[in-house]
């Protein structure tokens, strides 16, 4: 793919929508009310509206490497702010997936510094899987961050100072095969 490749794709994407429903784009400008306030890896084979399903303006999406929700991160707690009391979502999702670089990257040392002050989030997560576990064994890992994060949100102030509910969800998608495992 090549920036041509792109500018293409960008003008099929704009003619089938118009295609559909001539005033597609002027009702996207007219504001948002996404359902679900998603919190996904930024990789590059899990964008959460394509594997979803979902249609422009029904996803709220933060994105960072391997769907962390720290304190520390104004980014991410400013997004769940928004998305919690201006926005007002139904639902929190984390959504995590197989094959995680992020994940993965916790079993290395000697990353640049820039990674490797955010993999320490990473680390802290899949470190605190049960005892026993194999480090090889990355959809337990992976599986096992989505778990810590839902906890993560959960603790934060934002989502603790709710006058509502808001359940918080959570979900790995199988890059192998296009499946969407429910994380209870």
């Amino acid at each position: 793919m090549n920036v041509k490749d792109l500018e293409n794709a960008q003008k099929q994407f704009k003619e089938s929508r118009v295609n559909e429903n001539k005033e597609y784009f002027q009702h996207l400008s007219k504001g948002q009310q996404p359902t679900f306030f998603v919190l996904a890896c930024c990789d590059s084979r899990t964008d959460p509206s394509t594997v979803t399903g979902q249609p422009l303006g029904e996803l709220f999406i933060h994105r960072n490497i391997a769907n962390q929700a720290p304190s520390e991160d104004s980014g991410f707690q400013a997004s769940l702010f928004y998305a919690l009391h201006v926005l007002k979502v139904d639902y929190v999702l984390v959504l995590g997936h197989t094959f995680c670089g992020g994940v993965q990257g916790t079993k290395q040392t000697g990353h640049p510094d820039s990674l490797e002050r955010w993999l320490k989030y990473v680390r802290e997560s899949v470190d605190s899987c049960e005892k026993g576990t194999t480090a090889e064994d990355g959809e337990t890992l992976e599986r096992h961050n989505v778990k810590v994060q839902i906890e993560n949100i959960k603790k934060a102030d934002t989502y603790t100072e709710l006058d509502r509910e808001v359940p918080v969800l959570g979900a790995l998608f199988h890059i192998e095969n296009g499946d969407l495992e429910w994380i209870e």
